[in-house]
């Protein structure tokens, strides 16, 4: 049946409540807490795409990719998470994540980095690869200062940040092939 997935800060953990399809009463029935390994410390931000759960954890710094399985009740099961000690830089203060309409590319706002970190989604496991850290100031990046949010435009072919130091909105051409970003204005 239906569910509803909910992220807290205050206590860093991802959960699902199944919805009572004739009273619209919800009942938890899952959940996954930070625990040292899974890098959901300050969950903040969540992002479904199909089965595939994405949550911007502020504390840990991360994007982590949690798995929705229904087999005879709902299971959240961690399965990766981006952070800087495989490579990935720029989710420092991780607060908000976007998709792509395919959901091919997912887009994460690093607030403390001034950036916006890019990353491919295979559609069929959903695991993220790298692809691309936006910076302010580097290549004429814009917008990017306390950034707080970031949104794919539905024709696909722009990223708009929310730079709350700068008290901007970056506007980034987006190619629909690679998701790579290109300061417009």
């Amino acid at each position: 049946g239906p569910h509803v997935i909910s992220v807290s800060v205050l206590d860093s953990t991802v959960s699902a409540f199944a919805i009572d399809e004739l009273t619209g009463s919800l009942s938890q029935v899952a959940s996954l807490t930070a625990d040292g390994t899974n890098y959901l410390a300050g969950a903040r931000d969540i992002l479904v795409l199909d089965d595939d759960i994405y949550v911007a954890a502020q504390v840990a710094d991360a994007v982590v990719h949690i798995s929705a399985q229904d087999n005879d009740g709902l299971q959240l099961q961690f399965e990766q998470a981006q952070h800087f000690s495989n490579g990935v830089f720029g989710l420092d203060q991780t607060l908000a994540l976007a998709a792509s309409d395919d959901g091919a590319f997912v887009y994460a706002a690093g607030s403390n980095d001034a950036a916006v970190v890019v990353f491919n989604r295979d559609l069929n496991s959903g695991v993220l690869s790298h692809v691309e850290t936006v910076q302010q100031g580097v290549n004429g990046a814009d917008g990017l200062t306390g950034i707080n949010d970031v949104v794919v435009a539905k024709d696909g072919h722009s990223v708009y940040t929310l730079g709350l130091n700068q008290s901007a909105i970056g506007v980034y051409q987006r190619n629909p092939g690679s998701g790579e970003l290109s300061f417009q204005i």
